[in-house]
């Protein structure tokens, strides 16, 4: 049936339905014009005043980088508008970087407190972390490598060399 027309038999409710309803056209294609950048700037400027350090100061402790701080004061996060407000106002720059050492000081202090309890998983973690330790065993293996151009060697020096990598084979075992 698909592609084909149905036909509406007179009287039926479909006919009746189909004669009521309003033609439809097809939606016209929106439009999109790009954003003038100062129209950006002065939207910017406007919340840039909505913006509280305190909040930034917050938000960047419990880990959020700088783009998910701009979206949640509604900045867009592909054009940078809050970054580049960063820039221009240092002090916002200040309360996200005291968030941030706010958040891992928080997070390190109940590592430790974890670590002081006993807790292994926690001291594993801090190892592996901060000393370089690690689950896998590296293993260093040294061996002499004799390459003999093949080519150049007679059938008798092969015959040699392959009773003496048998040899050697013995030997091993």
């Amino acid at each position: 049936m698909v592609g084909k027309k149905r036909e509406l038999k007179p009287g039926t409710p479909a006919d009746k339905t189909a004669k009521s309803m309003p033609e439809v056209k097809p939606a016209k294609k929106k439009q999109t014009v790009k954003k003038n950048r100062v129209h950006d700037t002065e939207k910017a400027d406007n919340k840039a005043s909505k913006v509280s350090i305190e909040t930034i100061r917050r938000l960047a402790s419990h880990g959020l980088t700088i783009e998910q701080i701009g979206c949640f004061f509604g900045f867009d996060e592909k054009q940078n508008v809050f970054t580049e407000l960063c820039e221009k106002h240092p002090e916002y720059l200040d309360a996200f970087n005291e968030g941030k050492a706010l958040g891992i000081d928080i997070a390190t202090s109940c590592l430790f407190q974890q670590m002081e309890n006993g807790n292994s998983q926690s001291t594993i973690f801090y190892l592996k972390a901060k000393a370089g330790w690690s689950d896998t065993q590296k293993i260093e293996m040294k061996a002499e490598v004799n390459t003999h151009d093949i080519k150049s060697l007679s059938t008798a020096d092969l015959l040699k060399m392959q009773l003496q990598m048998k040899a050697d084979d013995d030997n091993e075992e």
